[in-house]
């Protein structure tokens, strides 16, 4: 092959990458293709589990459908969690990337360092500490009036109506 054919090999090979770059970044790719993984992952976690050496895992019965069910689960979960793991991971680069304009994670770093830090406040109020301050208060805040017997004329010995 000579140099001019693999120039143009290389120059083809970056040109589709930048197209791949900006009209399917790899972000589009995970989110497309994510869940069609998740299922082909939990398919084969039930098919392992059936024809593993040594597991033999009895799908005639309810109980090994059950299991097989939940194998399946299982391997779906883990690439689903993986995937959102991958996509968080690439959202920070991303905007690591768009913060500092280079995306030089150490730029970032440096940046981070020289913040300086900031106070967080007390957690506990300063002063002496007043139990009475933490015992609940009543729900009713009006105060009771008190209790000095019947009203008069209601017709108790005491108010002389039955005399």
């Amino acid at each position: 092959m000579t140099t001019e054919a693999k120039n143009i090999e290389t120059e083809a090979v970056s040109a589709f990458s930048r197209f791949l770059d900006t009209h399917l970044p790899p972000n589009r790719v995970v989110m497309l293709f994510g869940p069609v993984v998740a299922i082909i992952a939990g398919a084969a976690a039930s098919w392992l589990a059936t024809h593993f050496p040594g597991l033999n895992l009895d799908t005639s019965s309810t109980a090994g459908m059950i299991t097989q069910g939940i194998n399946f689960a299982i391997g779906a979960l883990v690439t689903l969690a993986l995937q959102h793991k991958w996509l968080a991971g690439w959202q920070q680069y991303e905007a690591n990337k768009t913060s500092t304009g280079t995306g030089d994670p150490n730029l970032a770093a440096a940046l981070l360092a020289a913040a300086p830090p900031t106070a967080l406040p007390p957690l506990q109020p300063s002063g002496e500490y007043n139990p009475a301050l933490d015992a609940p208060t009543t729900v009713n805040t009006v105060p009771a009036q008190p209790q000095t017997g019947p009203p008069e004329g209601t017709g108790s010995p005491s108010d002389g109506a039955w005399e």
